[in-house]
């Protein structure tokens, strides 16, 4: 259980979205703007469909025993490709379920599902993240 002034200090310094991409906070500045932010929204930090296709395979082996799954090309974001796919055959996809196999995957042994290619974007991301940390880090709200 929080005492009072622990739960005066959460109250207080809970950040608000006021729906234009930016944070309200009571007594204080936001520490960090997420209007500056870019975000891609369709692109995966791992692009390989080879490697998507091996975790789907994976763990809907026994779902997809004896069936064969027809991919549309047309269809730009893979997700969307597997679940428009598997809804042809009747079945139900679920993305967690490849995305918990590469999770386990990549803290055991990144080599198997990471590229070249997006090993390099995630190393380029956390640089990005640890200079805007380092540049946050002595605003007065996170002292």
């Amino acid at each position: 259980m929080l005492s009072l002034s622990e739960l005066l200090g959460v109250f207080l310094a809970q950040s608000a979205d006021n729906c234009e991409r930016r944070q309200l906070r009571l007594l204080c500045e936001p520490g960090f703007d997420r209007g500056k932010v870019r975000v891609e929204l369709g692109r995966h930090a791992n692009s390989d469909p080879v490697i998507y296709d091996k975790l789907v395979a994976d763990t809907y082996k026994v779902e997809l025993k004896g069936k064969k799954l027809v991919l549309n090309a047309k269809i730009p974001r893979i997700v969307k490709r597997y679940e428009e796919a598997f809804n042809a055959l009747g079945l139900e996809f679920y993305k967690t379920r490849p995305a918990r196999e590469f999770m386990s995957l990549i803290g055991a042994d990144p080599a198997k599902v990471l590229t070249a290619d997006s090993t390099k974007r995630f190393q380029a991301i956390i640089k990005e993240l640890s200079a805007r940390y380092e540049k946050m880090k002595n605003v007065a709200s996170f002292r």
